[in-house]
This record gives structure tokens, C-alpha cells and sequence, in this order.
């Protein structure tokens, strides 16, 4: 069931600041005109038009007053679990700007949030938007943790902080993820890591603790366990093969 707790259609007026705060609620704004500067989670994010901007429970957000910004705010309950990025490009079709006409018609009609017809078009409203993102989300979020997780293998790589670089869940990346590659992103950067070991191995200019830290193991036993695990050897016995194989 949801819940609408405020709507506001902000056609250029002064908006004043919002302190840092944890809510307890979904935010869902549609930017049609100019910028608004967010801080979510700590981190500051530039929300340019045309974007939508989409917070779960749980986000701590603030922004300083806002000026001739023209846009839609929606704060609202939900039974149901809504996944989306915190920022969304290329929202505005056709079927979403019909929408959004819709809602502030019907509002503005009585100003009266308890309208069921305003809960049901702002079901559809973000009913729209999974359906549009699904649809070219996927790919450059797999495509933008695969590449991150490449830039940074030598480092501690947590879910935590592919979510925050990726302004996604933690569940949704994984979901996404696995989707698309079939494995999980745990997996992926464990298969990186020993993928890289087994090439620097081969290039034979590391000592093989050398090459655990490279790949991001500070504990070279872990290492080692994990590369037999992925491929069968410990990281000597891989070395003595690729030499037999050199031969």
C-alpha cells in the first residue's frame, strides 16, 4: 500500500534549505528546469535538468535553498520495495510526462493528498520508471562495477562502497548483476583478482607475496587458498607448471 505524505510542483520559487536528516520515507523529484546540489550520505551530488532523483528510506540528504528551479516532489510510504538509482537520465517519455500532467490535475482540483487516484498515479509513475531503467540500466551498471572493480583490484573492494560509487542498493547491484553475468559480484572480483595473479605469475618479474598484494590480499595464506581453489594449484605449483609448459 502507499502512502503519499506531500507533493509539491516547484515552478521556480525560493525553497528553503533542508539541514541533514535521515527520512524515513521514499523521495522521488522530477528536476524539469535548472540544479539542485544534494548531499546524499554524505557525498555531494549535482542533480542537473532534465533528471530524476530517487532517495529510499534510511538516506541522509540535505540541499541548500533552491532558486529558480522548476520541479516535482513526491515524499511517500510504501509497502512494496522500490529499487532505483539515486540518479535516473532520460526518464521524461512521453507516458511519464502524461502522468505527471495527470497528477498535478487531479490535485489541484482539491489539494487533497488522500485521493486514491493520486496513490494510483504515482504507482504508475514509478511503475514507469522501472520498467524505462530496466531497460538501459542494466548493461552500464554491470559495465561501470566491472570497470571499477578493475581500477581498484589491489584495493578492499566491499558491496558497501560499489553501492555508494554506483548510487544504487547493495541488493540491486547484486540483483543486476548476477542477472547479467551470472554470478555475483563477490565472485567476479574474486575471479579478477586470481585472473590478474595468474598473468603477473606468468610475467614472472614479482615474488609471488609481491603479486598477493597486487591482487589485493594482505594475508598471502588466504591467497593462496583461494588461488588453489579457483584453479587447482597453489600459487608454486602454478608456477612450477607454467615453467614445465615453457619448456
Amino acid at each position: 500500500m502507499l502512502k503519499l505524505l506531500y507533493y509539491r510542483h516547484n515552478k521556480n520559487r525560493h525553497t528553503v534549505a533542508i539541514p541533514p536528516q535521515q527520512i524515513n520515507f521514499y523521495s522521488l523529484t522530477f528536476i524539469l528546469k535548472g540544479e539542485i546540489l544534494h548531499s546524499v550520505n554524505g557525498t555531494e551530488v549535482i542533480c542537473k535538468a532534465p533528471v530524476t532523483v530517487f532517495m529510499p528510506p534510511k538516506t541522509v540528504r540535505a540541499r541548500p535553498e533552491i532558486r529558480n528551479v522548476d520541479y516535482i516532489n513526491f515524499n511517500f510510504t510504501s509497502d512494496e520495495i522500490y529499487e532505483l538509482p539515486l540518479m535516473i537520465h532520460d526518464t521524461f517519455s512521453n507516458t511519464i510526462q502524461a502522468l505527471l500532467l495527470a497528477f498535478d490535475n487531479i490535485y489541484n482540483e482539491k489539494f487533497n493528498l488522500s485521493d486514491e487516484r493520486l496513490a494510483l498515479l504515482l504507482e504508475c509513475i514509478l511503475k514507469q520508471l522501472q520498467q524505462q531503467n530496466a531497460k538501459t540500466s542494466d548493461s552500464a551498471l554491470v559495465h561501470s562495477i566491472k570497470r571499477h572493480v578493475k581500477e581498484r583490484i589491489s584495493e578492499k573492494i566491499s558491496l558497501a562502497w560499489i553501492s555508494k560509487f554506483t548510487f544504487f542498493s547493495v541488493s540491486y547491484c547484486e540483483y543486476a548483476f548476477k542477472k547479467e553475468t551470472g554470478m555475483s559480484i563477490t565472485d567476479y572480483i574474486l575471479h579478477e583478482r586470481i585472473a590478474l595473479a595468474k598473468r603477473l605469475i606468468l610475467e614472472n618479474h614479482y615474488s609471488l607475496k609481491e603479486i598477493a598484494t597486487m591482487v589485493g590480499f594482505n594475508d598471502y595464506n588466504y591467497f593462496s587458498r583461494t588461488f588453489k581453489k579457483r584453479t587447482g594449484y597453489t600459487p608454486t605449483e602454478f608456477v612450477k607448471q607454467a615453467l614445465l609448459i615453457s619448456l
